[in-house]
């Protein structure tokens, strides 16, 4: 199977400008700094073309952006899905979960590959195998470029997608654009490394919850990570945390929002 790593050059330069992934952890040491200037977060909207886990209504939507080659997106992955899983997060529909595709090509040569393949997955085998393929490489994975692409068909057989049509999918190129389009947007989202998170909000952050954040990750460098959009509707975050992080952002961001629809 051939390795579809073409991308266009402007796209490799930016990943070259582009650190690896770093791990920020509540048991950080002070830095004293506070959340950096708020920006525009410029992300494409959300739309039925994502690929989503959870309630569609929530009150904070988590976009990840991820290179299926980063160790620390491998982590992190697991972490966001414990939040999922979680009676009094995810399965209340407090919080959804959006994946997209942030490859670096510089780092990580095979990552655009497993990308595509994943886009692929989900056009012939539908949202659940998406999230599953996702969840196989991960698991597989060595990560840093370790993985072994002849084995992408033989997953994608396992979730369910006929074989020759994945091969054929990957081998035409189907959704090098998606990828790359996927991939201008986490530069739009101000991501620097993987694993990168935009917390899109249904309403407005209050200045209330702009100092509970202040004071829950007070003590940690956490802090100094987190962004927020000139409109307050959105707030970024670099680098992976636990999912106890994630809990205390969601509790800080919504902590008692109507939630229009209950998820399934």
């Amino acid at each position: 199977m051939e390795n579809k790593v073409l991308i266009p050059l402007a796209i490799i330069v930016a990943a070259l400008i582009i650190g690896g992934a770093v791990w920020y952890s509540r048991s950080a040491s002070p830095d004293g700094d506070g959340p950096s200037t708020p920006t525009e977060i410029a992300i494409v909207p959300l739309s039925e073309d994502d690929h989503m886990i959870g309630n569609p209504n929530a009150p904070v939507v988590l976009i990840e952006y991820s290179d299926l080659e980063c160790p620390f997106c491998k982590s992190y992955h697991a972490e966001v899905q414990t939040l999922m899983d979680n009676d009094a997060y995810g399965k209340a529909g407090r919080v959804a979960w959006v994946y997209r595709q942030f490859p670096i090509p510089s780092l990580h040569p095979k990552a655009p590959t497993e990308a595509y393949a994943t886009e692929c997955v989900a056009e012939l085998g539908g949202n659940d195998a998406f999230w599953t393929y996702v969840a196989r490489i991960f698991e597989v994975t060595p990560s840093n470029n370790g993985l072994d692409l002849g084995i992408l068909p033989d997953l994608a057989e396992e979730v369910g997608v006929d074989r020759a049509a994945f091969e054929k999918c990957l081998d035409d190129g189907t959704f090098e654009k998606k990828v790359q389009d996927s991939f201008t947007d986490a530069l739009g989202a101000g991501a620097q490394g993987t694993p990168h998170t935009v917390f899109v909000m249904k309403t407005p952050i209050t200045d209330g919850r702009r100092q509970a954040i202040e004071s829950a990750f007070a003590d940690t460098q956490l802090l100094s990570r987190l962004v927020f959009s000139d409109d307050n509707l959105r707030m970024s975050l670099s680098g992976a945390v636990s999912s106890q992080v994630l809990e205390a952002i969601i509790d800080a961001l919504a902590p008692a929002l109507p939630i229009a629809e209950t998820a399934e």
